[in-house]
């Protein structure tokens, strides 16, 4: 145009009928095919509101994106199902959003677009004890409808119950990123679509839950960000652009992150603010956009970035002593959230924590991811190669969930969460900040044995070879690792992963369907001395352990473990369900120095046999 510079454009012909209004100097303009138009019924009170409308929407939207809407139009077109537009990871976007322009598939197929079924669920909302009038409701559904359907990063499914894991063709988030202005670096091609990525990612308030075994795609970034760095993934051509995203995502987090560990997230959003807008529509180097960062606050990006692209072996991670006290500041009373943390890697971690006071959010278009960092529930701290730390934060409020998040690291999973119903301790220390403590405190202690399920003393003995027909159809690259999923069982020994289990720092347990005690799983070690010894075995206890058996009562979840050495087996039965997550005592055993084994069987009470870690711990010396 005359005086934007648009960087793509896109032309559709068709028997367009068109509704149109002008709000604050810019068009909104809505093209539908000849008779879609009975979605108006379901709008008929807006008439003299919905430029207000319009206006609030926008308002929240710029709030959210940091940034101001740039074009003079924003303009909805309905195309026909057969359009087609990809999601291109290069650009952060596909060709359903252009400048000024976004396609609509017909009559919204695949957006939340079923104005009858929300105006009945929102007519029978009641806040504050009063029925919602007509122009509430309809006002909430066009918010409800500008936020799954254009802010939303993932797709919603018809019906609104969730969020599938594909990326969201029709997010808008390019018009105020992507077709803004270029950042450009010959060593970081990717370092564009990281700033716009970082700023277009919002974090969810409320968890979405996922129920299945399979892993998700990000749980799958992880796991390839072990082994490999952000410049492999660029251009490996086998990785799914569902798992290449979600690195994306991940990598970009990783860099607010570290950012934001230093800078108040306030003035990094106030910087990124005003160098856009006087860089609108204009090229820039990473060099410049680094070199005035430096200058404003005096941190040198180019050495993480240079990090963070090309490091294939990320922090390792290690938490403990998590918990939440009582304290009195100022005749307050407050609490602080306190752990310990162990960089044991040679590279430096990036650790987020984010406190949450429980209580749902609220319906419609919320800026939700400023809010909570404005709110002070999200910390970012970063952890030098080989240190260990606590780490004490002050809350006004009580803490419900304390989830800590290690980001890009070797942790699987990455996220560890942490629920207190009721606080009882009150201390005295109103510190808050990081604290140098010793790595000691991270180590076993003396005469320690610890053969995790990940070790190589552990063993599979599975004698049932017969496979079902539809293991002969398997693909060859199958997932190492599956989610704990309560209704269905794996026929095979399976190894899951979650933070109720032990490790370092892979945190999994095998698990397999009850059978007759012909599979089998062996911890191995060597004792080096004759001496006694207490075995425990570790209990991963899953939250969602219990809900198949919800309201039939205790059923049992008895295992038998043979702890065998020489030529004698003594048997040991635990009921895990009556056990807490963590050690539990086998008992105190006399080892003669050697080989010492604990074999568990497939033999259980419950429906299914779970095998974790197994510790020796020394308790006479001789």
């Amino acid at each position: 145009t005359d005086t934007i510079p648009f960087c793509g454009i896109s032309l559709t012909i068709g028997a367009y009928e068109t509704k149109a209004v002008s709000v604050d100097s810019t068009d909104y303009e809505l093209y539908y095919f000849r008779g879609h138009d009975d979605f108006m019924v379901h709008f008929d009170a807006l008439q003299d509101t919905l430029p207000a409308i319009i206006r609030e929407i926008r308002a929240d939207l710029e709030v959210v994106k940091n940034r101001n809407y740039p074009f003079r139009k924003f303009c909805m077109v309905e195309v026909p199902l057969s359009f087609t537009g990809y999601i291109r990871n290069w650009k952060g976007y596909s060709e359903h959003v252009m400048p000024e322009l976004v396609f609509i598939p017909e009559r919204g197929l695949r957006t939340q677009a079923d104005f009858r079924a929300m105006s009945f669920r929102l007519k029978n909302w009641r806040e504050e004890g009063e029925l919602l009038d007509a122009k509430d409701v309809q006002a909430g559904m066009i918010k409800n409808y500008v936020k799954t359907t254009f802010v939303n990063e993932n797709s919603s499914d018809e019906n609104g119950w969730g969020q599938s894991t594909e990326v969201n063709k029709l997010n808008i988030g390019a018009m105020f990123y992507g077709f803004c202005g270029y950042l450009s670096d010959p060593d970081f091609p990717v370092i564009d679509i990281a700033f716009s990525t970082l700023q277009n990612i919002t974090e969810n308030i409320q968890r979405r839950w996922y129920f299945g075994p399979l892993i998700t795609d990000q749980q799958r970034a992880i796991i390839y960000l072990q082994d490999h760095n952000f410049q492999t993934a660029l251009s490996d051509k086998n990785l799914k652009p569902q798992v290449l995203y979600e690195i994306l995502k991940l990598k970009s987090n990783n860099l607010k992150y570290f950012i934001t560990a230093q800078v108040a997230p306030g003035e990094f959003e106030a910087f990124l603010k005003s160098f856009n807008e006087t860089h609108i529509f204009e090229e820039v180097t990473f060099t410049e956009f680094a070199r005035q960062f430096n200058k404003r606050f005096g941190i040198d990006l180019l050495p993480f970035v240079h990090q963070w692209y090309t490091t294939d072996r990320p922090a390792e991670l290690m938490l403990n002593n998590v918990e939440v006290n009582s304290v009195v500041v100022d005749d307050f009373t407050k609490y602080q959230v306190r752990f310990k943390v162990y960089n044991r890697s040679k590279v430096e971690g990036i650790l987020t924590v984010k406190i949450e006071e429980g209580g749902g959010g609220q319906r419609g278009f919320r800026p939700e991811r400023r809010e909570a960092e404005r709110n002070n529930n999200l910390h970012n701290y970063i952890i030098p190669p080989q240190s260990a730390w606590e780490i004490k934060i002050i809350n006004d409020e009580r803490p419900g969930r304390v989830s800590i998040n290690t980001n890009v690291s070797a942790n699987l999973p990455s996220e560890y969460m942490y629920n207190f119903s009721k606080v009882d301790r009150e201390v005295t220390d109103t510190l808050s900040g990081l604290f140098p403590v010793d790595t000691l405190l991270f180590t076993g202690g003396p005469g320690e044995i610890i053969v995790d399920n990940e070790d190589p003393g552990f063993h599979v003995l599975e004698t049932n070879t017969r496979h079902k027909l539809k293991d002969l159809f398997r693909k060859e690259e199958e997932d190492k690792y599956q989610n704990f999923f309560p209704w269905k069982f794996p026929s095979r020994w399976t190894a899951v992963i979650n933070s109720n289990c032990y490790g370092k720092p892979v945190h999994s347990a095998v698990y397999k369907a009850k059978g007759v005690g012909a599979n089998k799983v062996q911890w191995v070690t060597t004792i080096p001395k004759d001496n006694y010894y207490e075995v425990f075995i570790w209990n991963p206890k899953f939250e969602n352990w219990n809900w198949r058996r919800r309201n039939r009562g205790h059923e049992g979840h008895a295992q038998t473990y043979v702890v065998g050495y020489e030529e004698e087996e003594e048997n040991i039965t635990v009921d895990l369900g009556q056990e807490e997550n963590g050690w539990v005592s086998l008992g105190n055993f006399y080892f003669p120095a050697g080989k010492v084994s604990v074999t568990l069987s497939d033999n259980v009470s419950a429906g299914f046999a779970m095998a974790d870690a197994v510790k020796f711990t020394l308790i006479n010396k001789k």
